[in-house]
């Protein structure tokens, strides 16, 4: 009888190892991130004037699903992805999140900005990023009444928040521009922790059905 439960519990520990291994596994590959294309024009074509990445779990393809927004003439397309970009292309304003004060991974969200092109809302304004240097608010969707203008300010990084800028004239930065180095698929050290805690709690629970039934 003893020895019996004796095999039992090993085994039982086994199981546990191999759930557990399984899960994180799964969950590292599955990651994924959503990501939000703004366009003019009801067709979802052509280059997007704002993209925004942000960390989603449980991210569904959409299949590039098309939403039109005809009282806008705009349209939105969502779509899976399994990256998110570290350094602004030609002509993009770049904003980034982490889940760390010193930016020292992945981020956790990206918002890209086309440069020197008018971004309508749905709230009937309109804003548009001049030449890394400033943002211009307007009070109607064509960037023709100018409501305000802000002073930009580039960082290498403050509070888990960094600010990049890539464009064709050279401009005065605050502090040098740091890239992050490593893979882009590389996920936040925040993210990885919260699908461990979620994977143990999952696996403990069903470890313990199983213990209770022996």
């Amino acid at each position: 009888m003893l020895h019996s439960r004796s095999s039992a519990f090993l085994l039982s520990i086994a199981v546990f190892m191999v759930l557990l291994l399984s899960c994180i596994t799964s969950s590292l590959v599955h990651a994924k991130y959503e990501l939000t294309e703004f366009f003019k024009g009801l067709s979802c074509s052509g280059t997007s004037v704002l993209k925004m990445y942000k960390f989603d779990f449980n991210c569904h393809s959409m299949k590039n699903l098309c939403l039109k927004k005809p009282n806008f003439f705009s349209s939105t397309k969502k779509t899976c992805i399994h990256f998110v970009p570290h350094s602004p292309k030609a002509g993009e304003f770049m904003e980034l999140q982490y889940s760390d004060k010193e930016c020292l991974v992945t981020p956790l969200s990206v918002t890209i900005h086309k440069l020197d092109t008018c971004i309508p809302s749905d709230h009937g304004s309109s804003f548009m990023i001049k030449g890394c240097t400033s943002r211009v608010t307007y009070s109607d969707r064509k960037c023709q009444n100018e409501v305000r203008t802000a002073s930009l300010t580039l960082m290498d990084c403050f509070n888990g928040n960094s600010v990049r800028c890539n464009h064709t004239v050279p401009v005065h930065l605050t502090s040098p521009i740091r890239f992050s180095s490593g893979n882009s698929t590389h996920m936040s050290g925040g993210v990885k922790e919260f699908m461990l805690r979620s994977c143990v709690g999952i696996v403990v629970s069903v470890m313990t059905v199983l213990m209770m039934m022996m």
